[in-house]
């Protein structure tokens, strides 16, 4: 409308869209600067235009990225810090070293090194929005089973997972929209109003699961099958597969073969179908429960089970085209209830994020959807 000012005009209800815009495919760029480049637009700093509180100078792949503060910033005068360096270390322990050494401000550790740092000063944990859940190929004919899935789904102590394996403030979570994450009409937190699902662990989830298993194989004909276990290599990927893989071989029946995949590779033989379950995980794009609910909508790209619900498609359209917000919530809520009710996902655990960080610095904020981390309000102590 004029130099700073966009109007946008939406072809159906969106109250989510200012939460959306804070996602990175929408961030604008200039054309004529983009087209310039053609397609060395944006790998190297020369490349690359910013109109953030930090401009990019020099950035050596695989290894480092030096930040300098933008002076063109609208906001410059309150960005207290002169740039940033940041470090591309592949091993944590090395990173962690760094920080002892007193090189290293911040830097994320994984679950084995929690129990090393829990007790230092430094020491910080916080909640994310990623959710790490296990999908369900139904083309298999054995997981096409509503009963063999709740069976796998309950079978996991995910309490256990959480509290004695990944250790890194990651909690318990058998819905599939995260906590922490987005609000209702009624400013209460999304789980806080909606159903419990997967809620049983120890002795209970083995008992539940044993009856589900009772009943896949009257229903199969079958007494032992053999499926396949997709993961990637990483943390806390690996060792939560791990311990799913033996959760699971507790039915009395079923043997779990781990199929080990780089993330990319990971991604592109769940685009073939070619898994039987995989875990598999996603990173909120803005603050609503669509942005979890709608990947299991029929047709959804990213339904890689292959997951076809009526009643589900319905009451997500319901949700869709709702009167109300509160009506637009129950809805969203009665959705996931179906979901969780066929189990053609089930969520595992909701990421938590250990970290160091020297006690001099502040102003690191955690986001859990749209950009991880910002850093224009970082300001160090002297």
């Amino acid at each position: 409308m004029d130099d700073k000012t966009l109007e946008v005009q939406l072809s159906k209800k969106c109250p989510y869209f200012l939460s959306l815009m804070t996602f990175p495919v929408f961030y604008p760029i200039n054309q004529e600067f983009f087209e310039e480049q053609g397609d060395q637009y944006a790998l190297t700093p020369d490349a690359l235009l910013a109109c953030g509180p930090y401009v990019l100078t020099e950035w050596t792949k695989g290894q480092s990225l030096k930040l300098d503060k933008n002076q063109d910033y609208w906001d410059a005068d309150n960005v207290a810090i002169d740039g940033m360096d940041v470090n591309i270390v592949p091993e944590v322990s090395t990173s962690a070293l760094d920080f002892e050494n007193g090189n290293t401000d911040w830097t994320k550790l994984n679950s084995t090194l929690v129990d090393k740092y829990k007790d230092n000063e430094a020491y910080d944990t916080f909640l994310e929005g990623y959710l790490w859940y296990l999908q369900f190929n139904l083309n298999n004919k054995y997981l096409d089973n509503a009963n063999l899935r709740k069976a796998i789904g309950t079978v996991v102590d995910r309490d256990n997972l959480v509290n004695n394996v990944l250790k890194d403030g990651s909690i318990n979570i058998g819905g599939f929209v995260p906590q922490d994450f987005t609000t209702g009409p009624d400013g209460k937190d999304y789980r806080a109003t909606a159903d419990k699902f997967y809620t049983e662990v120890g002795e209970d989830g083995l008992k539940a699961a044993q009856e589900y298993w009772d009943k896949a194989k009257k229903e199969l004909g079958v007494d032992k099958i053999t499926l396949k276990l997709l993961y990637e290599p990483s943390d806390p990927a690996k060792p939560a597969a791990e311990f799913i893989q033996s959760e699971i071989q507790k039915l009395d029946g079923i043997t779990i073969e781990m199929v080990s995949q780089e993330k990319e590779n990971r991604i592109e033989k769940q685009k073939a179908r070619d898994f039987d379950i995989v875990l598999t995980r996603w990173g909120p794009d803005y603050a609503d429960p669509t942005t979890y609910l709608n990947l299991m909508i029929t047709g959804n790209s990213y339904n890689y089970g292959d997951y076809h619900s009526e009643a589900y498609d319905a009451k997500m359209e319901e949700a869709a085209n709702a009167a109300t917000p509160e009506e637009r919530w129950t809805a969203l809520q009665e959705a996931e209830k179906i979901l969780m009710e066929d189990s053609p996902v089930v969520g595992v655990f909701q990421v938590g994020g250990a970290a160091l960080k020297n006690p001099k610095v502040t102003g690191i904020e955690d986001h859990s959807f749209g950009v991880p981390y910002i850093y224009k309000n970082v300001k160090i102590e002297e």
